[in-house]
């Protein structure tokens, strides 16, 4: 008895470690759609680095795929590479594919990435800058008083953690950021539209002048008018502004709670 729960044990810990043969398979015939997909070519072309990077032999690196006197087509051929690499390997080159500039707007490869991330998020090689992540934890711990906005920063979070969906991620943190003040004004207000009773809030603490005007101008001046302009109306940002825009809306938040908390 004791023996068979180990196994089970051994066995359901190393599940955690490959992604499964299904999901292969299904990536490969999203990513090499015969209509919408990569080209055979480009599929050698992507296999090859990879290979080379990782240091891997792979089956197909040249056209016409074949298996024994009989061709397969580019799904299985891709499905067929990716087999020949380690599980944390074939999750960077997925999440590199999906990432390509040819599937921006193709929702089928969107829905394969957010389906990487959420079973196999465990095998990815990236995750938020450790410099930043006791703020965020501390954060997070205290918008449990704060259930709407919490909603909308941890799904930021997942999001930046797993290098998924940057424009909903930033559309999330302007919603986190809006609902917070909401939840402590007690109103219904568009973020735009928090300018004066933000100011008085401030009053009420004795705020520094100074400080409180570098507060307002930076949420009205910069944080406002930059989630207007570059990703509400627009999608015109760089992924290297993610963690700023991120590290920014968590400082603003640190300060709005700290300052709500002496109230009780």
């Amino acid at each position: 008895m004791q023996y068979n729960i180990c196994t089970e044990f051994i066995q359901n810990f190393m599940g955690l470690l490959v992604i499964n043969n299904e999901f292969l398979i299904y990536a490969a015939s999203i990513l090499a759609d015969t209509n919408e997909g990569l080209s055979g070519s480009e599929i050698c072309k992507f296999c090859v680095q990879y290979a080379v990077r990782y240091e891997k032999s792979i089956t197909y690196t040249q056209q016409p795929f074949k298996k024994g006197t009989s061709s397969i087509n580019k799904a299985q051929a891709l499905e067929t590479n990716l087999a020949c690499f380690e599980p944390k390997e074939q999750f960077v080159i997925i999440q590199d594919l999906c990432d390509l500039e040819k599937f921006i707007n193709n929702s089928k490869v969107q829905e394969l990435k957010l389906a990487l991330v959420k079973s196999y998020s465990h095998l990815a090689p990236q995750k938020i800058a450790e410099q930043i992540l006791e703020n965020v934890n501390q954060v997070r711990h205290w918008l449990d008083d704060y259930p709407e906005t919490k909603k909308h920063y941890e799904s930021a979070f997942e999001k930046k953690n797993n290098k998924i969906y940057e424009r909903n991620l930033l559309d999330d943190l302007r919603y986190s950021f809006e609902s917070l003040i909401n939840s402590i004004l007690r109103t219904k207000k568009s973020l735009e539209n928090l300018k004066s009773e933000l100011g008085d809030f401030l009053d009420k603490y004795k705020i520094n002048v100074e400080v409180k005007n570098l507060y307002i101008s930076t949420i009205f001046d910069f944080f406002t008018k930059y989630q207007n302009e570059n990703v509400k109306h627009n999608a015109c940002f760089e992924s290297i502004e993610i963690d700023f825009i991120f590290n920014q809306t968590t400082v603003l938040m640190e300060f709005l709670i700290t300052l709500h908390k002496q109230q009780y």
